[in-house]
């Protein structure tokens, strides 16, 4: 099988979020994956695994919905060419929607698109993006918090930026950058532009793409068991935690979100080395982490 390549494109995935929402080509990832029933392990309708994104080989009605009417309320390929009494369409063939999206909402958090995080690191150093993300408080007796000083640290300050963490990064972004631009002459040009893209540096919305390109199975030599959802469980957890956090755990949960979704990011293409199926998995990125192939 001739191995695909993929090539990475600039998003806004609030922008994603929002036309996916509108054209209902997504949904809001509002529940845990699954929750027991009798025992019984359940996809949640509305979880990182939910039927709406269609069903998979790991359900019992697999891929019943593949024929449906329009609909959806006669569903099988029993009723194929049937025609449907409440939206008098016939029962017919559908393939899978692999671009429909569940999302993560952050509610008014922000964390850094993976790409962008990449790219910045690119630019800025690989150690200095995490040593201005990860904020670095300090709280005194009385319960006082602030950002802690290099005198503070005992150490020498190796930028202003030093802890400042995510939020205020964000609110700073212009400043950093431009800070950055006198050091990295040789940036410029990539530090320009993505100061031009700044509103699709950060986000507060993370896709989620379709379960068929997520697949579980205890049959290795048929589908691969990955990764992925070990990391996608707690991305859902950790944002549920930051929307009412207090600011002193705020901080913290936010850097767990950035460490979970960078980690998926590089999860995606790692699958690259692993078998030819695995290739088909990654050239279809472009239905699933807003990529073109």
């Amino acid at each position: 099988m001739k191995k695909q390549k993929v090539r990475i494109t600039r998003r806004n995935w609030d922008v994603d979020f929002y036309i996916d929402i509108v054209t209902n080509n997504g949904f809001i990832i509002s529940e845990p994956a699954t929750f027991q029933v009798d025992e019984t392990k359940q996809k949640s309708l509305y979880g990182a695994r939910s039927i709406l994104y269609g069903t998979s080989y790991e359900d019992e009605t697999a891929f019943i919905e593949r024929y449906r009417c329009k609909c959806g309320a006669f569903k099988g390929k029993l009723f194929e060419g049937e025609e449907c009494p409440i939206c008098h369409t016939k029962v017919e063939f559908k393939d899978a929607n692999i671009e429909f999206t569940g999302w993560i909402t952050l509610g008014d958090n922000y964390v850094i698109n993976p790409f962008y995080y990449n790219k910045l690191c690119d630019c800025l150093g690989k150690s200095t993006v995490p040593e201005i993300i990860n904020r670095r408080n300090i709280v005194d007796v009385d319960g006082n918090m602030h950002l802690a000083t290099a005198t503070e640290m005992d150490e020498k300050p190796k930028h202003p930026f030093v802890g400042i963490g995510l939020i205020e990064f964000r609110e700073r972004f212009e400043e950093v950058i431009n800070y950055f631009k006198e050091k990295k002459k040789k940036k410029v040009d990539e530090l320009d532009r993505i100061l031009t893209e700044s509103s699709s540096v950060f986000c507060s919305h993370i896709p989620i793409y379709s379960t068929l390109l997520r697949p579980q199975s205890s049959t290795s030599d048929t589908y691969y068991f990955n990764t992925i959802d070990k990391n996608i469980n707690p991305l859902f957890s950790l944002s549920e935690k930051v929307k009412n956090a207090e600011e002193i755990d705020k901080h913290l949960i936010l850097s767990r979100i950035q460490y979970r979704l960078n980690t998926l990011w590089d999860e995606n293409f790692s699958l690259n080395l692993m078998g030819d199926y695995i290739v088909i998995y990654s050239a279809n990125l472009s239905n699933c982490w807003k990529l073109s192939s």
